[in-house]
């Protein structure tokens, strides 16, 4: 497995509709598998044949819980020369618009204009709430591998941030009345 490279699993960023007590199994599930009322972004870098994956490096996206690629093979993409565990920094973009979701990846801080991997969904629906936590999982199994997250921001839509903004200031002014 893993076509002899040592780094396994990989980790996938999820929005999901529960909280923290929502735990994912490890190895070929990258700590996804078992979310349910969720959508995932994968970044897979072992080759498991029992979830049917594409190639030891690539990216898919993912539905409640499922890392299974046999079901929704138009949903990857292979990620090729380099390879996603070649121990360079990655940078990857994560665009949601209300109606597609889109991946895009990069060995630079310069965002490509074409998205790696795309899928019209829509979220809400499917974690079956219009609010939903977001987050990263990761797992190995038998290998390891470190799955690093230098650095990340979550900037939502202009309406929601100023309901998180408005929910931020209620929350303070409540503090200051204690």
């Amino acid at each position: 497995m893993g076509e002899g490279n040592p780094g396994a699993d990989g980790l996938v960023f999820v929005v999901q509709s529960v909280s923290d007590t929502a735990c994912g199994v490890f190895g070929e599930g990258i700590g996804y598998s078992g979310i349910d009322a969720s959508v995932g972004v994968e970044f897979d870098t072992w080759l498991n044949p029992c979830d049917n994956d594409p190639s030891q490096s690539h990216v898919g996206i993912d539905l409640n819980g499922s890392t299974n690629h046999g079901i929704r093979a138009p949903f990857t993409a292979d990620v090729t020369g380099p390879e996603l565990d070649d121990g360079d920094k990655w940078y990857v973009w994560i665009d949601y618009d209300g109606a597609t979701l889109e991946t895009r990846i990069s060995l630079t801080s310069d965002r490509p204009d074409e998205a790696i991997l795309s899928r019209g969904l829509d979220i809400p629906s499917i974690i079956g709430q219009s609010t939903g936590y977001v987050g990263f999982t990761s797992a190995t199994g038998g290998a390891w591998a470190n799955h690093d997250i230098i650095y990340w921001t979550y900037v939502p839509e202009p309406a929601t941030l100023s309901l998180l903004v408005l929910g931020g200031l209620a929350v303070l002014r409540k503090r200051r009345g204690r």
